[in-house]
């Protein structure tokens, strides 16, 4: 416990008793209580002989360390020096009025400080040393050697807040990486220059833009883009230009799913001319296809091939191709429709393995597991194609019958 003046071992009063010889007048050491003869001002000593209070006058006390008798004593008298401690209070901070430290302050336990607290210049903390927020150090603030953290260790959520202007996050002093702005957008940033912006109606994203799916069905990875409720459209991308080079800037061609329900489920691609969005190509819910020009080109330059000789099909390998009729075993999964024409894919294969391909079925399909390795056979020879060698097939017969007769006559 600290204390004000000389320590509590010596007091606050001390009396020094001494037993006179003969004629003697300085008393000085230590007296029978054992301790020292001091003082630091004589107006605070009080000097007794026999009981009786001596006047200033009849002593001297000016050594601080004894006192003089202005006559000699008899022996054996008592003589008895009381000394008072003078302190001074001057350099203090008042508990009831406060007030100001000139110098530094070391605190060796826990400062408890009730009310706010102002720091003139800054607030310095070693490494691993933190500063906790909350009556359960729910917010902690720390560097430790390495790092900075900033974490919400308690209940509820973080928010950062800006009652007036903007909020930046910024990397390497000065370089944007998150600007929020009152009443406006949100902005991301790449090496200080701005990728993804918020806007009134949605978002600007400036760049390539590369989504990356785990493994697994697309059902459940990839990018799904979704129409609001009530709208027009289920999904809707479009490709604008803002080029100034040419005579039109502006949306150049769209995807739309459909979701009226007359055409709901419906996929179109739009293209546009002379700065309209045209219908070119539409995608049913059961498959079927509609477009402006149904005919797909290839590559067919002959200054492009080489090795080119004529090719003649060997009809009879063609009249093993069997055009069938057939229902789906999950329709919902095709066309959506009973009596469709068109081939055995293994019929096919077997006749001619060029026009069959592999595909794999995905988990989400309700074809699913009816092929144990669910990869199911694909044919290039489709509805049309039945059609026009059924046909065909059937004018072979006749030729071929008819050819029967000439010889038959021919022979007569």
């Amino acid at each position: 416990m600290a204390y004000i003046g000389v320590s509590p071992s010596n007091g606050v009063r001390r009396k020094h008793t001494y037993t006179a010889t003969a004629n003697q007048t300085s008393f000085s050491g230590a007296g029978a209580e054992g301790a020292t003869l001091s003082y630091n001002d004589s107006n605070f000593v009080d000097v007794y002989q026999n009981g009786v209070k001596l006047s200033e006058a009849d002593y001297t006390s000016t050594s601080g360390t004894a006192i003089v008798l202005a006559q000699g004593a008899s022996v054996s008298d008592i003589v008895e020096v009381v000394v008072y401690d003078v302190f001074s209070v001057a350099d203090t901070v008042s508990k009831a009025d406060g007030g100001t430290f000139d110098g530094n302050i070391g605190v060796g336990g826990t400062l408890s400080v009730t009310g706010e607290t102002t720091l003139a210049t800054h607030l310095n903390m070693g490494d691993g040393d933190i500063i906790k927020l909350g009556a359960s150090a729910d917010l902690q603030i720390k560097h430790d050697a390495s790092n900075s953290f900033i974490t919400d260790a308690g209940t509820g959520n973080l928010y950062l807040d800006s009652n007036v202007g903007n909020i930046y996050l910024r990397v390497n002093a000065s370089e944007n990486a998150i600007e929020a702005v009152q009443n406006g957008a949100v902005t991301l940033y790449h090496n200080n220059v701005a990728k993804i912006s918020t806007t009134s109606t949605g978002a600007t994203v400036t760049g390539e833009q590369v989504v990356s799916v785990a493994d697994g069905s697309e059902i459940q990875n990839g990018l799904t883009i979704q129409g609001t409720a009530g709208g027009g459209y289920g999904g809707y991308v479009g490709w604008q230009d803002t080029w100034s080079g040419d005579s039109y800037r502006g949306l150049r061609g769209a995807l739309i799913m459909d979701v009226p329900s007359a055409n709901a489920g419906r996929f179109r691609i739009l293209i546009a001319t002379s700065g309209t969005l045209t219908d070119r190509f539409a995608i049913a819910p059961n498959g079927d296809i509609t477009a402006t020009d149904t005919s797909i080109g290839s590559f067919s330059d002959e200054r492009l091939k080489k090795d080119v000789t004529d090719y003649t099909y060997d009809i009879e390998k063609f009249k093993e191709y069997a055009p069938k009729t057939f229902n789906w075993k999950n329709k919902i999964a095709h066309n959506d429709r009973d009596g469709n024409i068109g081939f055995s894919a293994q019929a096919v294969n077997a006749t001619d393995s060029r026009w069959i391909g592999e595909t794999k079925i995905d988990p989400t399909s309700p074809d699913y597991d009816i092929i144990s390795d669910n990869v199911a056979l694909t044919s290039k020879l489709g509805e049309k194609d039945a059609m026009y060698i059924s046909v065909i097939k059937q004018l072979i017969a006749k030729v071929e019958t008819l050819e029967s007769k000439v010889t038959a006559l021919e022979g007569k």
